[in-house]
Order: C-alpha cells, then structure tokens, then sequence
C-alpha cells in the first residue's frame, strides 16, 4: 500500500501544491485538499490491508477452533 500511494504523490503536479500555498493553504490543509483528495486508493488500500490482516487471524480460528495448537 505505501508504494502505491508514494508513487501517486509523487505523480500530484508540484505547482498544484504551490497553488495552494500561495492561496492562503496551510501544509495540513493543502494535503488534505490537494494530495489526499485526488488519491482515491488510500481508502481502498486501507480495506486491503485491514482484510489480509484479519484474515491472518480469522482462517486458523475457523478451521481449528481458538484451542487448537
């Protein structure tokens, strides 16, 4: 996921980001508004990942029961 949203940013036209500031945006606010919101993929990354993660916890509770070794 980091690898995918690092090569998204970097792909965001940096006068975008000048734009912002010389508009009167704060960085917190430029990179909600400017980066963030052009990146679609940080909130399906995070699903992604949040499903590998409990998958690794949910398959050997289902087939073995949580007493199983």
């Amino acid at each position: 996921m980091v690898l995918n949203l690092q090569s998204i940013i970097e792909g965001i036209d940096r006068s975008v980001e000048e734009a912002a500031f010389n508009l009167g945006a704060t960085p917190w606010q430029m990179a909600r508004r400017v980066c963030f919101a052009r990146d679609a993929g940080i909130l399906a990354g995070t699903i992604l990942t949040f499903i590998r993660g409990d998958d690794a916890y949910a398959t050997p509770v289902l087939l073995g029961g949580p007493r199983f070794r």
